[in-house]
Parts: C-alpha cells; sequence; structure tokens
C-alpha cells in the first residue's frame, strides 16, 4: 500500500515517494532525495560495470569480430591467389598467335597488290 502524503502548495493527496506534485508541479523534497540516490546508485553501479569491461575483452581473446575480420580476409587472399594462378595458366598455355612463313609471305603479297592489309 503507497504511503500518501498532502502537498504543502495545493493541498492534494499525492504518493509519498513521488518527485512532483502531479497537479501542481510543487517539487516534493523527499521523494525526489529518494529518486536522486537511486539514481545516483544506479550511476556508481554503471562505473564499475563499465571499469570491468576491458578485462572482459581481455579475457575473450580472438572472438567476435575480430574473428570474423580474420576469416574474411583469409578468404579473400584465398581468391585472389587462385585468381592469379589461373591467369598465369591460361596465358602459359594459350597457343601464340604468330603466322606461319607462308602465311607471313601470303600477306606480304596481298599488301603490295592492294594496298590494304588482309583481315586474317
Amino acid at each position: 500500500m503507497d504511503i500518501k502524503v498532502i502537498c504543502p502548495n495545493c493541498g492534494a493527496e499525492i504518493e509519498k515517494d513521488s518527485t512532483r506534485c502531479p497537479y501542481c508541479g510543487y517539487i516534493n523534497v523527499e521523494g525526489a532525495e529518494k529518486k536522486f540516490l537511486s539514481d545516483l546508485d544506479e550511476i556508481d553501479r554503471n562505473i564499475k560495470e563499465t571499469k570491468k569491461e576491458p578485462v572482459k575483452a581481455l579475457a575473450k581473446g580472438f572472438t567476435g569480430g575480430t574473428k570474423t575480420i580474420l576469416i574474411t580476409v583469409t578468404v579473400l587472399l584465398i581468391i585472389a591467389i587462385l585468381i592469379v594462378v589461373e591467369l598465369f595458366r591460361e596465358t602459359r598455355d594459350e597457343p601464340k598467335l604468330f603466322m606461319s612463313a607462308d602465311e607471313q609471305a601470303y600477306a606480304s603479297a596481298y599488301v603490295e597488290q592492294t594496298g590494304e592489309p588482309s583481315e586474317e
């Protein structure tokens, strides 16, 4: 059961723990002080929890985001290596596009006769 008090400003009945009178806005000192001390305790707990965070992070080691980044970089590196190897293999195995001696003679004769290069 909530304890009620009388607002000294307007005479309304308000809860003892309320910080202000809901009717006139008068500050209930007793309720405001209780709320202030409660908020102060919560801030103190948050500060103590925050101080523990670096210790927790060190205890985790390579987990979470760091592990994901390392895996992503490794996969990208493997893909890059495979692309370079495939490009090297393709260019090495590709036949050379040189003309044989007969084809060169034919192309030279064609250019001399027509004045324009052949499209072969």
